[in-house]
């Protein structure tokens, strides 16, 4: 749109845009398009923002805006955007470009903002952006988390994966498919269970999810499968390995939070996703997965080891 340059008043083109980075650029301060579009319908929650970027809180509590749009290092460009727009959060108008996001977020908790920027005078928004505030803790846990987890030995403990399963009916007049538990009842030893519907935030193209069984040294793996229960190899859709097997396996559920779950959630966070845990599932399906996030899988990965897929039928050596 055209917008007069108050130093020289003349007509000066301007190119509005939130700036948008390659996914592996980590966070915080740089924003992301949406890259995820999966079975959770990102659109009843997000609607026509398609941007996001995460903010580690400051003492100061504000934020330029202005400093999120592309050129804004241009001192020229920064006057003329100055001049030029006006901005909304959460569908309140700013008396300005600095935006106040208030005290600072619980732990592992962030605060949300969708931005609207417009031209002055008009009612058309030009771009959107949601920013997440994550308070300073989230970002130095998650790096220390990520640097503590390099010994990745115990995955050596886990078992194969089975790579798909199939089905049986269940019910007389109305029946249904169900799971069937692919390993057999005769293994030696029963390494898998609980095959069954999955429908969370976590893994948001998983159907289907399966859990080993605890290893001796309370270890397990996640297994999650796509809609023809083929399993999903990669990617913020595919299981885990679990460095504290979950309740009820394990009679303390905070283990697996603390170890497994908290990290998944910091590393979204950071990726700019304005997500909470929410026991088993999270408060808003994900958004973007960005370098954060692939840290994670670094440490979890969906894939714990060489062994070789096990087929239905099959038992785990």
């Amino acid at each position: 749109y055209n917008s007069n340059h108050a130093s020289d008043k003349s007509a000066k083109l301007l190119k509005v845009e939130f700036e948008t980075f390659d996914a592996d650029i980590s966070g915080p301060d740089q924003a992301h398009e949406i890259n995820l579009s999966t079975r959770q319908n990102e659109a009843t929650v997000y609607g026509e923002f398609k941007k996001s970027v995460s903010h580690i809180w400051e003492s100061s509590q504000t934020v330029d805006l202005i400093d999120y749009l592309a050129d804004s290092d241009d001192p020229s460009m920064k006057t003329a955007f100055e001049e030029a727009l006006e901005w909304r959060s959460n569908g309140q108008a700013l008396s300005g470009h600095e935006l106040d996001y208030g005290s600072r977020p619980g732990s592992d908790k962030i605060e949300r903002f969708d931005i609207e920027v417009l031209a002055k005078g008009s009612s058309t928004v030009i771009d959107r952006l949601i920013l997440v505030i994550v308070p300073p803790e989230t970002l130095q846990q998650f790096n220390d988390w990520y640097t503590a987890e390099s010994d990745l030995s115990w995955l050596n403990e886990l078992p194969a994966l089975y790579w798909r399963f199939g089905f049986g009916q269940e019910g007389v007049i109305n029946p249904v498919l169900v799971p069937v538990d692919p390993e057999p009842s005769d293994c030696a030893e029963q390494r898998w269970k609980s095959f069954k519907d999955s429908d969370t935030y976590y893994h948001p193209n998983g159907y289907y999810k399966a859990r080993s069984e605890k290893t001796p040294n309370g270890h397990g793996h996640q297994a999650i499968y796509n809609q023809s229960a083929i399993i999903i190899r990669g990617g913020v859709s595919a299981g885990s390995a679990d460095k504290e097997a979950p309740f009820p396996s394990n009679l303390n559920p905070n283990l697996h939070v603390d170890a497994d779950v908290k990290p998944f959630i910091w590393a979204a966070q950071l990726d700019g996703n304005p997500v909470e845990e929410d026991f088993t599932t999270m408060t808003a399906p994900l958004l973007h997965e960005g370098a954060n996030l692939l840290r994670y899988f670094d440490r979890r990965p969906a894939i714990a080891n060489g062994l070789d897929d096990l087929s239905p039928g099959q038992c785990s050596q």
